[in-house]
């Protein structure tokens, strides 16, 4: 936007005659606005709340506010490219966002700002006003409404279509429960989770919604989006919250199926160390987020299960080996997905479905395959080949960053030794799952 990185305020509002005229001093973002868009053309989740009403069970205040507030770091994110902070990453964000109910989230205000502030790197100084989005009435059970039965339900689940998340379906299923299936869902995400769900969770509903994020033609949005999947998350809370009230129960699991390596996002090289780590499950996130539901009243519970396995521990130790072997080759995991939908296989996350695979000693049978099959071939080009030369430098003995110190780096770890060591522990597997996959595969490390 141009603004030689000086601090840029947004307001958040689900009304358009609240919105401020367009300025150079305010962006405005409309949410839950049906068809139409802010005075800047800009606008962010504009079906959520007859979706939400869909859900058939109603949502407390919190909840839904908690989804504003997500999403309003997620359109701050997505809007403001990080090429205009001074130093071409960390910006400075004021964001002003309008709740149904602001009162409890006022006294949090500085706990949400830490909070935001280790998930994307940029400095954030909220404040919140009245006049937001009320939780709709929940719609009745009629075929014509389309809305969900959660009456058996009993848990929640993130479900992205990648593989991690595609376990955590299955072995909740295999396990005697019965989750609900959250999903945010893009145009490639939505394919993929339509693919697995023909094989496993079929059962299982699914509440599936696309922020869809909307400019003007020729605006620049940000590629990072290091906050991508907190809206992921706000939209579970709600889904669980309504779990919660349709079964009648004061809390409700919210699961958020990922592999401790990727969890935790040491930084493979001294230069990952910011730019290029997300932290959206880390466990200093997840915690300080379920102390923010605990304060509000929110009836869940996040958790991670597999904190401490492996990506290759999870396809080994699946419990529904049949379902994931039918399921695998439909889930995405790649960081690069191109628009014909061909996983590249040479980014980072690709790297670490592929070692788990080899690991696990199962067929790899993504569908169309990799762009990059050879990883010798995307390291004999010039451009392109960075994380299969970082992940290389991370599996070798000669790091310059010792192990331990690079967990660290990558953000506050548990004050318990043994709960530390665990989590030193599962990286040093994970990338000793991918230096097996890379000498598999002719790369010495």
């Amino acid at each position: 936007m141009g603004r030689g990185g000086a601090r840029v305020k947004l307001v958040i509002r689900s009304e358009k005659t609240a919105m401020p005229s367009a300025s150079p001093e305010e962006v405005g973002v409309l949410l839950y606005s049906g068809g139409e868009r802010g005075p800047g053309g800009l606008a962010i989740a504009r079906n959520y709340v007859d979706e939400v009403a869909r859900l058939g069970a109603p949502v407390p205040q919190v909840a839904l506010d908690f989804l504003t507030i997500c999403l309003g770091v997620v359109a701050a994110d997505t809007f403001v490219p990080r090429n205009d902070a001074a130093d071409g990453w960390a910006r400075e964000f004021e964001l002003d966002v309008a709740l149904g109910d602001p009162e409890p989230w006022r006294e949090l205000v500085a706990d949400l700002e830490r909070a935001f502030a280790f998930l994307s790197g940029d400095s954030w100084s909220l404040s919140f006003t009245d006049g937001g989005q009320d939780a709709p009435k929940p719609r009745r059970r009629r075929k014509r409404n389309r809305v969900l039965d959660l009456r058996d339900r009993d848990s929640a689940c993130l479900f992205s279509g990648g593989l991690d998340s595609t376990i955590g379906a299955i072995d909740l299923i295999a396990g005697g429960r019965a989750p609900l299936l959250v999903s945010s869902a893009g145009r490639l995400d939505k394919q993929a989770q339509t693919a697995v769900r023909r094989h496993v969770g079929a059962l299982a509903p699914q509440f599936a919604l696309n922020p869809a994020p909307t400019t003007p033609r020729g605006f620049t949005r940000d590629v990072s989006m290091r906050t991508r999947s907190l809206g992921f998350i706000g939209l579970g809370v709600v889904a669980a919250s309504a779990v919660a009230a349709d079964v009648g129960r004061t809390s409700i699991d919210l699961v958020i199926p990922e592999n401790g390596p990727i969890s935790l996002n040491a930084p493979l090289t001294s230069r990952r160390i910011g730019s290029l780590s997300t932290r959206t499950t880390h466990p200093y996130l997840l915690r300080a987020l379920q102390e923010l539901l605990d304060s509000v009243g929110a009836p869940v519970k996040l958790g991670n299960p597999y904190q401490f396995a492996t990506k290759g521990e999870m396809v080994a130790g699946c419990k529904d080996s049949a379902a994931l072997s039918t399921a695998a080759g439909s889930t995405i995991s790649c960081g690069k997905l191109q628009r014909k939908a061909i996983q590249c296989g040479k980014c980072v996350p690709c790297i670490f479905r592929r070692a788990a695979f080899h690991h696990a000693g199962i067929a790899d049978t993504t569908k169309k395959g990799y762009r990059y099959k050879d990883l010798c071939r995307a390291l004999s080009e010039p451009t392109g080949r960075d994380d299969v030369l970082a992940m290389m430098i991370a599996c070798s003995n000669g790091r310059r960053t010792p192990l331990r110190r690079a967990v660290m780096l990558g953000g506050p770890l548990p004050e318990d030794a043994a709960t530390r060591d665990l989590m030193v522990d599962v990286s040093r597997r994970g990338l000793g799952e991918v230096a097996s996959f890379l000498r598999s595969q002719g790369l010495k490390c």
